[in-house]
């Protein structure tokens, strides 16, 4: 029965072609001493196209403070606007989603709180305390349908949490009552939940430490409310290592919809420790039964670690994932897409984000033509300021 499930997840995930270029890359924000740029959110999702309008959000510390920062630019311009999201004495781990009709809901930790508002070029809504004592947030949207996930101090373990949320103009509330998705009592800790909405309903996946090591759990419901007993996603080694004992360290789930009722998940995974982080995926045709792990990045990339892995899907079946790594000396920008099969793409450069500095962190969306949108962070080396810059993959995939 597994086999026939695993055979019927490889055949679901179609071949794609190789990427066309990208548009010449625009600064976010400039360079400038004293500053620093942190994209390191649960999910990756700083960016997100609403309408004909791309925004950006990202952590951005000067003097040691820590704040938030929102940039937008329409489409077809090639200069972006910024807004101060947060307030307070420090805030950080921000995400954006498309509401559609160039509109976009955030969601941030502030002062050990989660705030969420409403944002559009023009203006911000309100800002909305979700939850105390709460941080990595992540949010999904479909059909009108508004989800966040977080991870919140509770019975003394950070436990994972989830919430429908609504909008009354530019104001942003919780519908009902705020849930666990796992309702077994809490063993350990539970953190850098990513969250995805297809029609037959909701995934969450998660870090969690239960067994003595991390792993990756998943979690489906049909309605938001209930859901089933969390499974692992990162396949578990047979034998113990003397490194890392039963677990393989895994980190950083993204999710993502793919196709009509598909989900997709990629993760940094050590389970070959001799080469650090490589990076994994899986594919759930039907949102809730994952088929066996795929290794992402190709074997050249197998003697260094990758880092800061970013994925993109939509409905039409459109999947890339980006990461760096420095198999070339310094961090560069990589690029994989699935082949079928199981198999993916070689590991193919960036051209406008490689060669000489450091290029990392990256995060990637499509639109709804199939350009992929692309952020990252750049400095001339390890110790000097940071700068965020942007690129488009025109019409990426047939």
């Amino acid at each position: 029965m597994r086999l026939a499930a695993w055979i019927f997840a490889l055949l679901a995930v179609p071949a794609q072609a190789a990427p066309s270029e990208f548009s010449a890359p625009l600064d976010i924000t400039p360079e400038q001493p004293g500053v620093f740029h942190q994209l390191d959110s649960a999910g990756r999702k700083h960016i997100a196209v609403s309408g004909d309008t791309v925004a950006v959000v990202w952590e951005e510390s000067r003097g040691g403070v820590s704040q938030v920062t929102v940039a937008f630019k329409p489409l077809s311009a090639n200069v972006f606007s910024l807004l101060r999201v947060s307030g307070g004495a420090t805030a950080g781990v921000p995400v954006v989603a498309p509401l559609g009709g160039g509109r976009f809901l955030l969601a941030w930790e502030q002062d050990g709180d989660l705030h969420a508002r409403a944002a559009e070029a023009a203006a911000l809504g309100p800002a909305v305390r979700l939850a105390q004592k709460a941080s990595q947030p992540s949010l999904a949207v479909l059909d009108g349908k508004i989800v966040a996930v977080w991870s919140e101090e509770r019975a003394g373990y950070p436990r994972i949490r989830i919430a429908h949320l609504i909008l009354d103009g530019q104001r942003v509330s919780v519908d009902g009552a705020v849930r666990d998705v796992d309702v077994a009592p809490p063993k350990a800790e539970q953190l850098y939940p990513d969250v995805a909405l297809t029609p037959a309903g909701v995934s969450v996946a998660w870090e969690d430490r239960r067994e003595g090591h991390t792993m990756l759990l998943h979690t489906f419901s049909k309605d938001g409310q209930c859901f089933s007993k969390p499974k692992i996603l990162n396949e578990q080694p047979t034998k113990r290592s003397e490194v890392y004992g039963k677990g393989t360290g895994a980190a950083r789930v993204a999710l993502a919809r793919h196709g009509k009722r598909g989900i997709v998940a990629m993760w940094l995974d050590k389970r070959n420790f001799l080469e650090g982080y490589d990076v994994y995926a899986g594919f759930a045709r039907d949102g809730t039964r994952f088929g066996r792990n795929e290794k992402v990045q190709d074997d050249f990339g197998g003697n260094i670690s990758q880092w800061h892995a970013a994925l993109a899907a939509d409905s039409r079946g459109r999947v890339a994932v980006v990461w760096d790594d420095d198999r070339d000396g310094t961090a560069d920008l990589w690029l994989a897409w699935p082949k079928g099969a199981g198999q993916w793409s070689e590991s193919q450069p960036v051209p406008i984000a490689s060669g000489p500095g450091q290029q990392s962190s990256p995060a990637i969306t499509f639109d709804a033509a199939g350009n992929l949108h692309l952020i990252w962070v750049e400095r001339e080396t390890l110790e000097a300021p940071t700068r965020l810059r942007y690129a488009v993959g025109r019409s990426l995939y047939n």
